[in-house]
């Protein structure tokens, strides 16, 4: 683990990379304290729920919802883009929560399998849950 912090203040420069840490080790403590509660810890909310879904008929067609993945093209035009970048293709893959659903993974693998880009950019939240073993998730990827 020690190599990626290397790497990180590499790229980023030392006193970039301690602000960024500061700053998360900050968040942490909002989303895991006892003057803040985030109900996505208590693990009955998620089985609350599941159960109420389940109940109205929801569960099915949501759980069918999240394996449905879109793909969206979008065409940005910037006047003073370089030339080098003309028709560059980014593929955004955007809040995979990946350990949220073992058949997403497989999914995603499939639908990204023929896709023409340049470059992947991949935002938002990789994980189901604010806390937990990150380990599993960066194997996925």
């Amino acid at each position: 683990m020690d190599d990626v912090y290397e790497i990180l203040k590499k790229r980023l420069g030392e006193k970039k990379l301690q602000n960024r840490l500061i700053r998360q080790v900050n968040h942490s403590s909002d989303i895991i304290s006892y003057e803040h509660i985030n109900i996505e810890n208590f693990s009955v909310i998620f089985r609350l729920g599941r159960y109420l879904l389940k109940a109205f008929n929801s569960y099915d067609s949501g759980y069918r919802n999240a394996l449905d993945i879109q793909i969206n093209h979008n065409q940005i035009v910037l006047r003073k883009l370089p030339k080098e970048f003309r028709n560059y293709k980014i593929l955004h893959l955007s809040d995979l929560h990946i350990d949220g659903n073992p058949l997403l993974l497989q999914n995603l693998a499939d639908k990204l399998q023929n896709l023409d880009y340049d470059i992947c950019v991949l935002t938002g939240d990789f994980r189901y849950r604010t806390s937990g073993e990150l380990q599993p998730v960066i194997n996925s990827m």
